[in-house]
């Protein structure tokens, strides 16, 4: 199978969403990062509600039109939608408490329907995750507003995989000169007279010189650096030949079945037996939409942070001969394996606390994404640092092309072509070629609210207005000339 088109895969280790009103969109708008990216819609948000999967009801709508839900299930979802209104501030007597205590005696929701809450839209790995309930609305709030920004979900999914985020940043750093030093380790921090750090030394034995470093957390500073976290993420990856998802279908008013390309789902703890899983799982299923597989292969991705997930993958695949046990789908490839994830405790060695300690001496830390389903979190963390290291808003500026490429003399490179496709989506290149390929490509800050491409009539706009814009632009120049020269 991978001989015959051993080119068409794109197989994620880490597999992520990314939140549409999250975060991270609003970065890579910011930083005009996106423009080097092209995501696509997750057509459906599922979760195993009842024996079977059921569509996520994240939002008003929804619930509503929701089959697999009692009216008195749908009552209390409403209610705790009506939090998500800053018009309904949280009960005074459940500020700081536990998001589980709000549920249960506030709103009264039975076990069951807490599942649906905690883990699929709160993203809890387990029922003892320490989660507050102004906190757990939060996310709510944030899960509300990102349904119907790109799709009927509240993610979307990165072209070609989540690496082309980490791709994409690179590119934006060669631009400012920055350097990445590839298959090598640091080694050994070196500190100076004042306590800061003044280099690293790479696992070559090279040394580097720096006034920062940023690392993650739960490694040590006492010369060599490591992570000090148990366990890790706990992935399994099923390659499945058939042009269908093994998910239920989903039928459009008229009654047409709709082709479904990119699909989440949440698997609760206890969902499948007690005990299975342990912690929460979560699968993204991909296909050739995202460049993943080939035309007529899928793959579905597992993830767990704790426990064994041949129980869950199991209940669905027939391992011993790679059957569905309810979809008429084969497999044709599987693999289980561990990736060792870092802590985020605070115990570094050598130094006299957490965090004071460390920023005196230039060392920051920084969450990252373990076993979540998007990176929110730790880009809101990396933020925060990058203003306290650079001492400026978080807000990043975005890109101009004309004043990061320059001559020697200041002047810019005038002979200098850039793809529009990359830094000017909007517009069409002077072959006429369409920046939008694909009808079902999200590109941020171009796309409308459904994550359609603008018209034609649209973009012929907006080129004519950057055309006269520059037209009015060299006309004042010409006459400011001879001013400057009487």
């Amino acid at each position: 199978v991978v001989e015959e088109v051993r080119r068409g895969w794109n197989v994620d280790l880490t597999p992520k969403g990314v939140t549409s009103a999250g975060v991270l969109v609003q970065t890579l708008i910011d930083s005009n990062v996106g423009r080097y990216l092209e995501f696509k819609r997750v057509d459906r948000s599922m979760v195993w509600f009842s024996d079977k999967f059921i569509d996520l009801p994240a939002g008003r709508s929804a619930v509503f039109s929701s089959t697999d839900l009692a009216p008195m299930e749908k009552r209390r979802l409403m209610q705790l939608m009506q939090f998500c209104s800053p018009e309904n501030p949280v009960p005074e007597e459940y500020k700081g408490k536990p998001v589980q205590e709000f549920l249960t005696t506030h709103l009264k929701m039975s076990e069951k329907l807490k599942s649906l809450v905690m883990y699929p839209i709160l993203r809890l790995n387990s029922p003892d995750d320490d989660c507050s309930t102004e906190t757990a609305i939060d996310r709510l709030r944030k899960t509300a507003e990102s349904v119907g920004v790109y799709g009927q979900t509240d993610m979307i999914y990165c072209n070609y995989g989540v690496s082309e985020l980490a791709q994409a940043l690179c590119r934006v750093c060669a631009i400012y000169r920055g350097v990445y030093i590839l298959r090598r380790g640091v080694a050994r921090i070196e500190l100076g007279d004042d306590g800061g750090v003044e280099g690293v030394q790479c696992t070559a034995g090279q040394n580097f010189k720096c006034k920062h470093v940023v690392t993650s957390k739960g490694r040590k500073l006492n010369g060599s650096l490591g992570s000090s976290a148990p366990g890790g993420e706990t992935r399994c990856v099923v390659i499945y030949k058939g042009s269908k998802s093994i998910f239920p279908e989903k039928v459009d008013e008229d009654g047409d079945v709709l082709e479904l390309m990119t699909i989440v789902a949440t698997i609760p703890p206890g969902g499948i037996s007690p005990g299975v899983p342990e912690q929460t799982v979560t699968v993204f299923e991909t296909s050739q939409s995202t460049n993943s597989t080939p035309r007529e292969y899928r793959a579905l991705h597992f993830t767990t942070t704790s426990g064994d997930l041949k129980p869950v993958v199991s209940h669905f695949v027939n391992l011993a001969d790679g059957s569905f046990h309810a979809a008429p789908n084969e497999a044709v490839f599987a693999c289980f394996f561990k990736l060792p994830i870092e802590g985020n405790g605070t115990e570094v060695a050598g130094c006299d606390g957490y965090p004071e300690g460390l920023e005196d001496k230039r060392v920051w830390l920084c969450d990252v994404p373990n076993g979540e389903a998007d990176v929110d979190k730790s880009v809101t963390n990396a933020r925060e640092l990058f203003a306290k290291i650079m001492k400026v808003e978080t807000r990043l500026r975005g890109l101009d092309p004309a004043t990061l490429l320059t001559s020697t003399d200041d002047e810019p490179l005038n002979e200098v072509r850039f793809n529009p496709n990359v830094f000017l989506p909007r517009l069409r290149d002077p072959e006429g070629q369409q920046p939008f390929d694909d009808p079902e490509a999200v590109m941020l800050g171009v796309t409308d609210p459904l994550g359609r491409p603008k018209e034609d009539g649209e973009i012929k706009e907006e080129v004519e207005g950057e055309e006269e814009k520059e037209e009015k632009e060299e006309k004042e120049e010409e006459e400011e000339a001879p001013k400057e020269e009487e």
